[in-house]
């Protein structure tokens, strides 16, 4: 693929970002950053070199992934770490907030 990584390559990142999510989701209750961190990743990768648009779906070209979802996983990240996963701490502050 000329634009990004192959078929099997994004299968990979995407098992891996499901696995990552499960597991949070199992020791944390969380899934989902908060708008304010999904909201500067969207900005982040809206101007990056990286992004393309495929039948409409915006995705990074370096690991495949959708950006309106990748963006929004709390343990999602950049591949070139032009943004991180949240960290435990953000986490708890997220949760306690929304309690």
């Amino acid at each position: 693929m000329s634009d990004g990584p192959s078929i099997r390559e994004m299968f990979i990142n995407l098992t891996g970002a499901a696995l990552d999510t499960y597991n949070l989701q199992k020791a944390r209750g969380v899934i989902f950053a908060d708008h304010a961190t999904f909201e500067k990743r969207i900005d982040i990768c809206s101007g990056c070199e990286y992004i393309t648009s495929t039948l409409g779906m915006n995705r990074c070209k370096l690991c495949g992934c959708g950006l309106m979802i990748k963006t929004r996983l709390a343990v999602s990240s950049c591949p070139i770490q032009k943004w991180t996963r949240m960290t435990d701490a953000e986490i708890e502050a997220m949760k306690k907030s929304v309690s």
